[in-house]
């Protein structure tokens, strides 16, 4: 470290010395390393097991208390209040701490809970009134959508003289897209794709997602405990848009996983490769959302809520379901790249089972195109848990 202002001592050539540090010093590219190390440590020594899915997760007694990490912001729950202070009061004499009780804010996201109603809620409504207020929004009149029907987002004019505002206000909208309003992570995620050369089109569409926002602030996650023979039972829904982006003819996966009804993860992303036919490109979106099962199975393991039986997920494409279950070679598919019969492998082990979803049902298509409005509004309030709100 370079010595203090003030404080300097030179070497015979008049050089400055450097200081040899025999801790961290808060700034340093190591220290959250180093902290994340010795928290890490000390929890074990407490009798705490680390997540193998997530490392920022631990779980005590099997799993009736939860610990999760985020750099220095800890949220612990678990059934005993008693316990719990006792446990604050452990931490506090290892580390110079502020408890701010019961869990209301996290990462910008509000946390309200409904001990009455049994349901916990997650919402960004300050987050979203800040963006309509950096971008000068507040006003704007409310969409029905995030996209309207029908618009194609490509390159095709001149780029913006500056991109620094539409980076900026994508990436705000990135950070919403993944936290708590999977309802705008189709749209988001194409823009995401137009940051190095943003055009007047796209800077008209990022702010059109700003005024589907300001009408939709207050929908969030909303979390229930539901019928108990459903509780903490995961289930996905996988779609795929054929050929949808009109620059490259690569196809959209899109997927989301429910638990106690809504949604805990979504993604909406660019396959790696051309899929020839619709149901190619449907089956390299159901590998893509069993990657992401096997993660949740592991983490729900973890933290003691075991998936005793086979994950359902839901497909709307009867070849890409008939092609997943028997190993059929034929032209139209013996091309496949190997790594997409993770598939079979997943369904003869019994993890996963797919099964057939009507479209007009199919949640994830959400994730891949555009929609009525009437049909996103109701798809999102199922995903979100708001249907009956």
């Amino acid at each position: 470290m370079q010595q203090p202002e003030g404080f300097v001592e030179l070497d015979e050539n008049g050089e400055p010395f450097v200081c040899l540090l025999h801790k961290s010093l808060y700034g340093l590219k190591q220290s959250p390393r180093n902290w994340n190390f010795h928290l890490h440590e000390w929890l074990m020594e407490q009798g705490w097991t680390q997540s193998q899915a997530d490392a920022g997760v631990y779980v005590f007694n099997e799993g009736e208390y939860v610990l999760v990490l985020y750099v220095d912001d800890i949220i612990v729950g678990g059934p005993k209040l008693s316990w719990i202070n006792e446990f604050k009061a452990d931490i506090q004499k290892q580390f110079k701490i502020k408890d701010l009780g019961p869990v209301s804010w996290c990462l910008g996201m509000e946390v309200c809970r409904d001990r009455l109603a049994k349901t916990i809620e997650l919402t960004q409504k300050k987050y979203i009134s800040d963006m309509l207020q950096q971008y000068n929004m507040t006003d704007c009149k409310p969409v029905s959508t995030p996209m309207a029907l029908g618009t194609m987002v490509a390159a095709s004019g001149e780029t913006l003289e500056d991109i620094k505002p539409y980076q900026s206000l994508v990436g705000s909208l990135l950070y919403a897209a993944v936290a708590t309003k999977p309802d705008i992570a189709q749209v988001v995620g194409k823009l995401a794709r137009m940051m190095s050369k943003p055009e007047q089109q796209h800077w008209e569409l990022a702010k059109r997602v700003l005024r589907y926002l300001k009408g939709t602030a207050e929908l969030g996650l909303r979390f229930s405990g539901g019928a108990v023979d459903q509780a903490n039972v995961l289930y996905g829904y996988s779609d795929a848009d054929w050929a949808g982006d009109p620059s490259s003819r690569r196809s959209t996966t899109g997927y989301v996983f429910l638990l106690n009804g809504a949604a805990v993860s979504w993604n909406s992303k660019l396959q790696p490769t051309v899929a020839l036919s619709t149901a190619e490109a449907e089956y390299m979106a159901v590998c893509a959302t069993m990657q992401e099962g096997l993660f949740l199975r592991q983490l729900l393991d973890d933290m003691g809520f075991k998936q005793s039986g086979m994950t359902v997920i839901y497909e709307d494409n009867q070849g890409c379901i008939a092609l997943s279950k028997n190993p059929i070679t034929s032209s139209r598919s013996k091309h496949i790249d190997i790594k997409f019969h993770f598939v079979r492998e997943q369904i003869r082990n019994g993890v996963f089972e797919v099964l057939f979803c009507p479209t007009e049902d199919m949640l994830a298509d959400a994730f891949t195109k555009p929609m009525a409005p009437e049909r996103h509004e109701r798809l999102a309030n199922e995903m979100m848990g708001n249907i009956n709100v």
